[in-house]
């Protein structure tokens, strides 16, 4: 478990994304195994502790990759554990 590091990562896409976008970052897509991964950082509500954002699965992603955005708009960052 790389939680610490893991939670680095997260908050520097966070901030590439709002840098880049002018936008408030609201969720962290991946799939299952990279959510299992991360549990130990997502609390009851299911979003992130520490990075306010929500954690939504999608199935079709790869392993061990994030996606940092905004509703539904087509601009994310990407995150590799």
């Amino acid at each position: 478990m790389e939680s610490p590091n893991d939670l680095n990562k997260i908050k520097e896409a966070t901030q590439r994304f709002q840098a880049n976008t002018m936008f408030l970052a609201n969720y962290l897509r991946c799939n299952l195994g990279t959510r299992a991964r991360l549990s130990p950082l997502i609390n009851e509500m299911g979003e992130i502790e520490g990075a306010g954002l929500r954690v939504l699965v999608d199935y079709d992603m790869e392993d061990l990759i994030g996606h940092v955005g905004m509703g539904q708009g087509p601009t994310f960052a990407i995150v590799q554990f």
